[in-house]
């Protein structure tokens, strides 16, 4: 069985869940006006109006946001009182799993790799920061590490 939010369909399978965090679950989806997949980010509660407010915030705060280092956020609605967003698909692995495994993409991390990858974070960082933005849940789950990237 699929779902949609909006145009975007999540098939019902398990394998489309790439991650949960503080605000809910994301999952690849597949936008068929533009024929591409896409991150769909569901609210895990609409029922929280702080939880509402803050997560409306960050896909308008994201939005303005363009930079090779910073995930490109595309849209933001509400299906059927349950808000959503949705973000450019990133094929790669998390900072946490590269971290865990000691590997990246199948070969053992090395030094420069480890740094590359930092300096990428601190760009995107820098950036936002110049921009009077502040993320304010940096950590190794919500850093991707790209197969380009290193």
């Amino acid at each position: 069985m699929k779902r949609q939010f909006g145009r975007y369909v999540i098939a019902d399978d398990v394998r489309d869940e790439l991650g949960r965090g503080a605000f809910g679950r994301v999952y690849r989806a597949f936008d068929p006006n533009v024929n591409r997949y896409v991150a769909v980010k569901v609210l895990s509660s609409e029922s929280d109006l702080d939880l509402l407010s803050r997560f409306r915030d960050e896909s308008k705060t994201a939005g303005k946001l363009e930079h090779e280092n910073i995930v490109k956020v595309y849209d933001f609605d509400l299906q059927d009182g349950m808000p959503y967003l949705i973000m450019e698909l990133l094929e790669g692995e998390t900072l946490e799993k590269v971290i865990k495994s000691r590997t990246v993409f199948g070969r053992p991390i090395q030094l420069l790799d480890e740094v590359e990858i930092m300096f990428q974070v601190a760009k995107g960082l820098q950036f936002a920061h110049s921009q009077n933005v502040i993320h304010r849940d940096i950590k190794p789950g919500n850093i991707m590490v790209l197969p380009n990237a290193t």
